[in-house]
Parts: structure tokens; C-alpha cells; sequence
């Protein structure tokens, strides 16, 4: 005689993206046993979590399960983590997910620069996450540097004049003019 037994239910996926102002988070469980339900946490900064919801659980399944929650407020920028209680109590945290939404991306810079006119050094800032590259160019167009941003750049060997910083990150484009006055 054979005996099956059903372990707990496995997260298999979790998956979190922005959709115009939302966060969609999406995820899969493996056939188990006692499942209760999932609390759905978001922070700002991966320390402090905050539950915003709860979603019932399957019970005991003997299929995969794929499960949604839509937040209708993230910020700006929002982890997100999934807590799983089964029945008898026990608790299994998801990992950690990442949404960033482009808010009003047109209108912002993917970097700040200061201070410009600049006389000495120009700090970039980026204000995304996601990996930056820029190119700066003299006023006829001329290659001066290409690579990835960081945060201080030496200018002291430009000369007084007009430069163009160009800012790539991924398929967008931002071009950025600033001024080397010494």
C-alpha cells in the first residue's frame, strides 16, 4: 500500500511590476497542504514593512495555485514581499521584489547635475536605479568620455565653454547642457 503525503505549499514564483500607477504582484504555489493565506507588505526601504493586504490561500491544493494583488498607491519607488502563514501557524517570507514606477518620467531628468555653471568638479546624481551610461561631447559634438555615471566628475580639464552630458538607460534618451566656467 502506498501512502501520499502532502507537504506545505511551495512558492514557486513571485513576480511584481509597475502597470501604469500599480504595482501587479503576481505568484505561483506547488500542490500542499494548510494554506491559510498570504499578507501582502510593501517598504520604502527594505527595513520597514507595512502590510497592505491579505490574500485567502488555497487550503490544502493537489494543483499549482497562481494568486494576484493589485496596489492601487505604491511609491515611487516600492518593495514588495509576501508573508505566508499556513494553518497551523507557521510563517515563510517570499523574497524581496522591486517596482519603480516612471512617474512624470518626461519631466524629470534621469540625473541631476550640479552645480552648472560648473568650475571645478560636476556631481551627477541619477535618479533612477537602473544602470546609467553617459557621454559628454565638446560644443561641435566631440566624444570627451563615455561610461557609467558616477557620482563625482572631474571637469578641471575642460576648458570655459558648452558641453553636452548624454544620460542612457535602457531605451531612454536624456541629454543634458552644461557650462564649464572657471
Amino acid at each position: 500500500m502506498e501512502s501520499s503525503t502532502l507537504l506545505p505549499s511551495t512558492l514557486v514564483d513571485f513576480f511584481a511590476k509597475a502597470e501604469s500607477q500599480t504595482a501587479v504582484l503576481q505568484w505561483t504555489t506547488t500542490s500542499g497542504m494548510d494554506n491559510s493565506h498570504f499578507k501582502v507588505q510593501k517598504s520604502v526601504d527594505g527595513h520597514i514593512w507595512k502590510t497592505i493586504g491579505r490574500v485567502e490561500g488555497s487550503g490544502t491544493s493537489y494543483a499549482k495555485r497562481e494568486y494576484g494583488f493589485i496596489e492601487d498607491n505604491p511609491y515611487d519607488l516600492t518593495f514588495y514581499r509576501l508573508l505566508q502563514i499556513d494553518k497551523d501557524g507557521k510563517q515563510n517570507y517570499s523574497s524581496v521584489r522591486l517596482v519603480q514606477l516612471y512617474k512624470e518620467l518626461i519631466k524629470k531628468n534621469l540625473v541631476s547635475i550640479c552645480p552648472n555653471p560648473s568650475n571645478g568638479a560636476l556631481f551627477i546624481e541619477p535618479v533612477l536605479l537602473e544602470p546609467l551610461f553617459i557621454s559628454i561631447y565638446d560644443i561641435n559634438g566631440k566624444l570627451l568620455y563615455k561610461g557609467e555615471v558616477s557620482q563625482i566628475f572631474n571637469i578641471q580639464n575642460l576648458a570655459n565653454g558648452i558641453y553636452l552630458i548624454e544620460v542612457v538607460s535602457g531605451n531612454m534618451v536624456e541629454r543634458i547642457k552644461f557650462l564649464v566656467q572657471k
